[in-house]
């Protein structure tokens, strides 16, 4: 194919960007620009009309899924002999490939050395549980595998680590320490190698060895690095070291750095042109996905950075419907607002697959989650696990089963969480000796715990903890407090909260966030369901999972804004748009501590990535929380994000501070009983249908538009029953 043939179909800017070739380039490549057509066509245009080999030029991105559609496009492009040629692939995939002709020079790996997936790092992880008595419950896998990359990406060897065992008093501190020692010692004598190793013995080699330098240097012609924004500095370091002739592109979008927390670096992109001289710099802002209404609201919004390299993206397409603004007064009214835009959607031809809702944090699906099953909707979670089969939520739903009615179940799950330093062994007997006795665990510990072939220490524990349980049954037969505030309480008593508290991890903090969720839906649940059971509720949540395990290939999806990065959708949601939630408290308390914006501006980032996914429709809510006391972190003052965005914020569908009901209408002597979904009529606004009852009001969504929600007193005679 000719380099004019090649070209016909790219603008201006991507023009420039493709034929721009014997200096270091960077291309700022706005989200919807075509920047994966721009790079094939530069590799295309490299190989075809420059004559460059194929296998002379090395193009590296982040995910298999981004390597594998450059490779199609760059077939569709040159023909799949010359793309085939092309080494196109992720950094940890050139790592591998460095590395098995390489790694013989640091003398403790062979070159056939092994690649650890999860399950192999898991089972190794066991090994040195077993070994040094560790459980689970103190030290999850999760939690020692990020402790273990994070010292290595630090440069804090095992060793180092060690050396220091006999200063620390802290238990925890001691075993994290052995493990990590103990793991890479199983890793150098087993001949293998974890996904963080790739790039830390890359760069040792390359750093160590000025030949091996030379050698890779000189092996490509030319180098294209694809989200260039997502660069840790390992990386950076790495392909700095070999691409020394000055002939490589980077593409990237400053303004979608979401990544800093796993080690992405926006100064690399920001300072590309003093880091790599006599480098050119060409701007993508002809967006091809998103109408011009939707790029008003995100190009409002991220001018607000000052850390960017400045552009506004321009668009084409047709202007679109107004981006829509939802003032919620309450996270269930949020997702039923939510529920009955898609049913709106869906009567005009949209499929639910055609739909995304996103949110800033895991923890805040629970009640989009809760109304999707109660209304049978297929929906799949993408980049996590649906609210309720989240471990911390399944452990907190056993806790509350065992202080209501204990179940093997259940005792099973949470015996030994947290550690209670009952082994293997130690449930084997406990378990058979109730088998024998043909009674339930609780029963067979009641009655029988002396008498039971455990160690004195390890019935001890149990004792505590069954009369910790026996504690909190009285609690809850008394009814003295809500069932969510004793859970709670029972939670800090045995110490659950605190053991995650302790991790001071990412993931750790989420755990904490979605337990505060469950406690406010679990209060909520009981204010609206008074005349109901303990039993009621965790049946209902059982019925609604097990009700709702089909997958369905078209299905609504869910899923964080960072698990969003790189998708695109026709109809885009985004819900839980308060100050502390989004952006979160954290970043806020953080930025406040120190005196800077970096946090802030990231999360920034964070929502201009959200409203950038949406082709046709944005869709976006805030909402009050009546139990957000459980949640500190929670705000009722909607985001800073909305104002900056520039919404006309009189065109809210509803706004709570505006409604006010008039006390002097005259009231029915008969109240009217209505239901949530009924149709109703009023005598002025005409028809609708109810949302809502709250209290001695009621929640109306009426057909005729520019009403949009009103808040009416449920008995005022302007409203009868639809017939």
């Amino acid at each position: 194919m000719d380099y004019q043939s090649m070209l016909q179909n790219l603008n201006k800017e991507q023009k420039s960007a493709v034929l721009l070739i014997e200096n270091p380039v960077r291309i700022v490549a706005g989200p919807g620009s075509g920047k994966t057509r721009v790079l094939t066509t530069k590799i295309a245009y490299l190989i075809d009309s420059i004559g460059i080999k194929p296998y002379r030029i090395l193009a590296l991105t982040f995910t298999n899924k981004a390597a594998n559609e450059m490779k199609e496009r760059l077939k569709s492009l040159i023909g799949e002999e010359k793309s085939n040629k092309t080494f196109i692939s992720t950094f940890h995939s050139f790592c591998y490939y460095f590395l098995r002709e390489e790694i013989h020079l640091l003398e403790k790996f062979n070159n056939n050395f092994n690649i650890l997936d999860g399950i192999d790092q898991d089972n190794i992880l066991k090994e040195i549980y077993k070994k040094y008595e560790i459980s689970k419950s103190d030290i999850s896998y999760y939690f020692a595998k990020n402790f273990i990359s994070y010292n290595k990406n630090n440069n804090i060897s095992p060793e180092e680590l060690n050396k220091d065992i006999n200063d620390f008093s802290d238990p925890l501190e001691i075993n994290k320490a052995k493990i990590y020692f103990e793991y890479q010692k199983l890793l150098i004598n087993s001949n293998s190698l974890d996904y963080d190793d790739l790039l830390i013995y890359t760069k040792q080699i390359l750093d160590k060895f000025p030949e091996i330098k030379d050698k890779w240097s000189k092996r490509f012609d030319y180098f294209l690095i694809d989200e260039f924004q997502d660069t840790s500095k390992i990386q950076y370091e790495i392909i700095n070291s070999i691409a020394i002739n000055n002939n490589i592109t980077i593409v990237g979008d400053p303004d979608q750095t979401i990544y800093s927390w796993r080690g992405a670096d926006i100064s690399f992109i920001n300072n590309f042109d003093s880091l790599y001289k006599n480098s050119s710099t060409v701007t993508l802002i002809q967006n091809y996905r998103s109408t011009k209404n939707i790029l008003k609201i995100a190009n409002n919004l991220i001018k607000f950075n000052s850390n960017r390299l400045v552009k506004n993206l321009i668009t084409e397409n047709e202007l679109g419907d107004k981006v829509q603004y939802y003032k919620a007064y309450s996270t269930e009214n949020e997702a039923r607002w939510v529920y009955n835009q898609i049913t709106k959607l869906k009567n005009n031809n949209y499929q639910l697959k055609d739909i995304v809702v996103l949110y800033r944090s895991n923890y805040y699906s629970r009640s989009i989650e809760d109304l999707l099953a109660s209304k049978a909707i297929p929906y799949k979670m993408v980049g996590g696990q649906k609210f309720y089969e989240r471990e911390e939520i399944k452990n907190c739903l056993a806790f509350l089963r065992c202080i209501y009615k204990p179940t093997d179940i259940s005792l099973k799950r949470i015996i030994n969480v947290p550690s209670r330093k009952l082994g293997d062994e130690t449930l084997k007997k406990l378990i058979n000796f109730a088998e024998n006795k043909n009674i339930s665990l609780w029963d067979s510990w009641e009655k029988y715990l002396e008498f039971i072939d455990i160690s004195n220490d390890k019935k001890s524990s149990l004792f505590n903890f069954i009369n910790q349980l026996k504690k909190y049954q009285l609690l809850i037969e008394n009814k003295t407090e809500k069932i969510g505030d004793i859970l709670l309480k029972f939670l800090n008593e045995i110490g659950y909260i605190s053991m995650l508290e302790n991790y001071k991890d990412n993931l750790s903090i989420s755990k904490i966030e979605n337990i505060k969720e469950l406690i406010s839906s679990i209060n909520k649940w009981e204010d609206e369901n008074i005349n109901s059971s303990i039993e009621d509720y965790l049946n209902s949540i059982s019925l609604e999972q097990v009700e709702n395990k089909n997958s369905i290939s078209n299905s609504l999806t869910l899923m964080t804004i960072h698990a969003a990065k790189g998708l695109e959708y026709k109809v885009v949601f985004v819900i839980g748009l308060n100050e502390g939630v989004f952006p979160s408290s954290k970043v806020i308390q953080l930025d406040d501590e120190n005196g800077e914006s970096f946090g802030i501006e990231e999360e920034r980032r964070l929502a201009y990535v959200a409203f950038t996914r949406a082709q046709e429709k944005l869709f976006i809510s805030s909402a009050s929380d009546p139990y957000s006391e459980y949640k500190k972190f929670y705000s009722n003052k909607p985001s800073r994000f909305i104002y900056e965005s520039g919404l006309d914020l009189n065109e809210v569908t509803y706004n709570e501070e505006n409604v006010k009901l008039s006390l002097e209408d005259h009231m029915r002597s008969n109240p009217n009983d209505f239901e949530i979904g009924e149709k109703i009529i009023h005598s002025v606004f005409g028809k609708g249908i109810v949302l809502d009852i709250k209290g001695d009001s009621i929640i109306i969504e009426f057909e005729e538009k520019k009403l949009g929600i009103k808040q009416l007193l449920k008995n005022h005679k302007s409203l009868e029953k639809a017939t």
